[in-house]
């Protein structure tokens, strides 16, 4: 698979074959996708010389299941340095965004507030967000940017002179869309590009729509449904039962689960959870299932099927949508029971949410912790 033209390996190449040698997966599984696999024949395209051997070349190639999978193959390898592939593929796709931008003169705008606002944020969001959901909110903001500077020069205006009344008619004409702008606005007013204003608009704090008992139907699905898949069916609970978002459910490393004999604990936050016997089990038979991808390692509690990659955040839902639940939904139910039940500096340990947040939910749901410390320390002392 890396042989070059000349019959000798290709040396850049060699960290991946070493990696698939030395995987602790199925053998047959590794040879099925050596011999059979899209994503083997890109290697070997790269080993022929036709395909440079680097993110940014697969970056280039058609968004697929196989080029997301090879990318992740070299990585985790070390055939290229270490890197956030979403990244990289956002920077080819920006390419050919900002040649499709019809007046020259908005290009440089665009790029410089993409190198300097959006890119940051790939960095900043951290291995806690999913890729394929901050690659497509970055790409949605840009394309509705795009839209709007066409529409003020079709109008006969610029970014710098366009009259607030148009910016207001646009927001109005393309409803909830239009507010994708918000960033690049202050961004641009910042930066004297504009004298334009935009705010955002007050967030309304809604209750969940579905009640607590249809958050626990939910949960005595999730624990008897064996025709649903048994990782999305325990991130789900976890969701269900503890309020934790999902996306850092499947961010969750092995070393979060303890098992000792009959106890299995996890760990959320910094106090470690004993999950319940029927809960613990599914967790147990996790862990224990054999890796999904031929090349998979034991980094996460919930593997995803590319090299070194966790279950996908859209894998979770595409699994429950059918049985009816909504994850989210159970989530803040979960959230608001623990909030109002709890004081908050314990749900912050428990779930691993900021102490603020905690406290903000709190109050949101009627609870009144203020004398907490005091009885807490009244308690301690029996």
């Amino acid at each position: 698979m890396i042989t070059r033209p000349d019959g000798r390996p290709h040396p850049q190449l060699l960290p991946v074959e070493n990696y698939l040698l030395n995987s602790n997966s199925n053998p047959d599984s590794r040879l099925e996708w050596v011999t059979g696999s899209v994503g083997a024949r890109l290697i070997r395209r790269m080993a022929a010389g036709s395909l440079p051997v680097s993110l940014r070349a697969v970056a280039e190639l058609r968004v697929t299941s196989a080029t997301a999978y090879v990318a992740a193959l070299l990585i985790e390898s070390g055939a290229v340095p270490a890197d956030d592939f979403s990244r990289v593929r956002f920077e080819a796709w920006l390419t050919g965004l900002l040649l499709s931008i019809p007046d020259t003169d908005d290009r440089p705008t665009v790029q410089q507030y993409a190198s300097w606002v959006v890119k940051r944020r790939f960095a900043d969001a951290g291995e806690s967000t999913d890729p394929i959901q901050r690659l497509s909110r970055a790409r949605r903001e840009l394309i509705e940017i795009r839209r709007f500077l066409a529409a003020t020069r079709v109008a006969g205006f610029t970014l710098e002179d366009i009259p607030q009344r148009l910016l207001d008619e646009y927001f109005v004409r393309r409803g909830d869309t239009a507010h994708q702008l918000v960033r690049f606005l202050r961004w641009a007013r910042t930066q004297h590009l504009t004298q334009l204003r935009s705010e955002y608009r007050p967030q309304l704090q809604r209750g969940p729509s579905i009640s607590d008992d249809q958050r626990w139907e939910w949960v005595r699905i999730l624990l008897s449904r064996e025709d649903i898949s048994l990782a999305p069916r325990v991130v789900g609970l976890f969701a269900l039962l503890f309020g934790v978002p999902v996306t850092r459910i499947v961010t969750l490393r092995r070393s979060a689960i303890t098992v000792e004999g009959e106890r299995v604990t996890i760990s959320f936050g910094t106090d470690p959870v004993k999950l319940p016997p029927r809960l613990a089990d599914l967790v147990r038979r996790v862990i224990e299932a054999p890796p999904r991808s031929p090349v998979s390692e034991d980094t996460w509690v919930f593997r995803g099927l590319r090299p070194g990659a966790h279950l996908a955040n859209v894998s979770v839902s595409a699994a429950l949508r059918p049985a009816g639940i909504s994850v989210q939904q159970g989530r803040v139910v979960a959230l608001m029971t623990l909030s109002r039940d709890l004081q908050p500096a314990i749900v912050a340990d428990l779930i691993g949410v900021t102490a603020d947040t905690a406290a903000r939910w709190s109050t949101h749901t009627g609870g009144d912790w203020a004398p907490y410390p005091q009885l807490r320390g009244d308690a301690a002392s029996y």
